[in-house]
């Protein structure tokens, strides 16, 4: 895996749970813990088939790795949309 892409994925990852967690500030105290429990176990679940994938490279395809890499572009680029979302229907108010 190309390593600048996974630090994209991070930094994706990052900036969309920075985007969704200032659309749920304001409104109730469990939706703050969903979007931190989502991304947190997206960030570990990726981070750890990254370092399975570097201590023992495969040949050929790895789907758990590629299934948490898609996982990780899905919650990254959502949680900005649904921030985007959040913040448009406040500023319509």
């Amino acid at each position: 895996m190309n390593y600048a892409y996974a630090i994209f994925l991070y930094v994706l990852l990052l900036v969309s749970f920075f985007c969704a967690y200032a659309a749920v500030k304001k409104g109730h105290k469990a939706w703050r813990y969903v979007i931190f429990l989502i991304y947190l176990a997206t960030g570990i679940l990726f981070t750890l088939m990254l370092i399975g994938e570097i201590r023992t490279p495969s040949e050929d395809a790895n789907i758990g790795l590629g299934f948490s890499i898609m996982l990780t572009e899905i919650v990254g680029i959502a949680g900005i949309i649904v921030a985007g979302i959040t913040y448009l229907l406040r500023r319509k108010k």
